[in-house]
């Protein structure tokens, strides 16, 4: 399961696992980057013991309390060596729906990964960077849909 999960093969980590594949973190203020290259995110420090692969996912957002809606995001994980050269690892979900999320500073956040879209990269410029968020999301959106969901 640990090798299924590090080399980003979710559907075959939640087969042997029998239950999809959920990180939890606590929502931390980010340095506002995400605004100006055109998708705002929820940036959450990341507490799982085990972490898949670093890169882009399409999946679900919930509070860890609540366990009611969902919403569809496209996220990050790892250390956003194009921006954040590489500090910490941090989990940045971009809400798909359009919705404004409010949710409360240091809270607990779910996320549930549905599928590894690619490896985290290093962009030879915020422009090529803004190309492949764009990339991402439309393919996000095509993987998770439009809609929010109940669990």
């Amino acid at each position: 399961i640990r090798r299924f999960l590090q080399a980003g093969r979710l559907d075959l980590a939640r087969n042997m696992l029998g239950r999809s594949i959920e990180l939890t973190g606590r929502l931390e203020k980010g340095a506002g980057l995400g605004k100006s290259i055109g998708a705002q995110t929820l940036n959450l420090r990341v507490r799982n013991e085990l972490l898949p692969q670093f890169g882009v996912y399409a999946g679900w957002l919930t509070q860890d309390a609540r366990r009611g809606k969902a919403r569809p995001v496209v996220m990050n994980l790892g250390v956003a060596p194009t921006v954040h050269k590489g500090r910490e690892v941090r989990l940045e979900s971009h809400v798909l729906d359009g919705g404004r999320v409010s949710y409360g500073r240091s809270e607990i956040l779910r996320v549930e990964l549905v599928k590894f879209l690619r490896p985290e990269r290093i962009f030879d410029s915020v422009k090529a960077l803004r190309r492949a968020i764009q990339r991402d999301i439309r393919r996000a959106r095509g993987i998770v849909g439009r809609e929010s969901r109940a669990h």
